[in-house]
């Protein structure tokens, strides 16, 4: 399975992006969110793509 996380506030960096990018069954594909600066720092962490059209990262998805 696709999975793309949308935002990068606390919970995200926290929680939502470790689990995904960690989790044997999925595959992380990228982050987007409303600060593209954002985006790029948590996507570089887990070694995927930051987005910055919503769209585009959905339709990877």
């Amino acid at each position: 399975m696709r999975i793309g996380l949308l935002g990068t506030g606390p919970w995200a960096r926290a929680a939502h992006a470790p689990a995904l990018s960690e989790h044997p069954g999925l595959d992380f594909v990228g982050v987007w969110g409303r600060r593209p600066e954002a985006a790029a720092e948590l996507a570089a962490v887990h070694g995927v793509r930051a987005y910055d059209d919503v769209d585009a990262l959905l339709a990877d998805v």
